[in-house]
């Protein structure tokens, strides 16, 4: 009952009641990742550093320092033609987030605080 509360309204008042009730808990298959296991067995391999580097490392990182990150990141070239466009989008996307002021936020932070943020903003 409280699950569709939660999910049909539009108040934030409701909203904060059943968030009251809720917990989280770190899944010990991913290790909080969020990910599958299969997702987070894929690594980015920094050919100029020789770091392996999964999803879910990247998405902890503020968005200021993702764009470092992909910036700086160095792939073989088999690797970076592959991921030419990819990288694109996502330094694009991380463009449009530091113009908007949001350089201090990690991408893997639950949505109910990026709500509150905004609330409170």
């Amino acid at each position: 009952m409280l699950e569709r509360w939660y999910e049909d309204t539009s108040s934030s008042q409701v909203r904060d009641w059943v968030e009251s009730f809720m917990t989280t808990s770190r899944c010990e298959v991913c290790s909080g990742g969020r990910l599958r296991k299969e997702s987070l067995a894929i690594f980015l391999n920094d050919v100029k550093t020789g770091k392996k580097t999964n999803i879910h490392e990247i998405v902890k990182l503020s968005i200021a320092k993702a764009k470092i990150f992909f910036e700086d990141l160095v792939l073989s070239p088999r690797d970076t033609e592959i991921a030419h466009q990819v990288l694109k989008e996502i330094l694009q996307r991380l463009d449009f987030l530091l113009n908007v002021g949001l350089n201090y936020i990690t991408l893997d932070r639950p949505a109910r605080t990026l709500r509150a943020e905004k609330d409170n903003a």
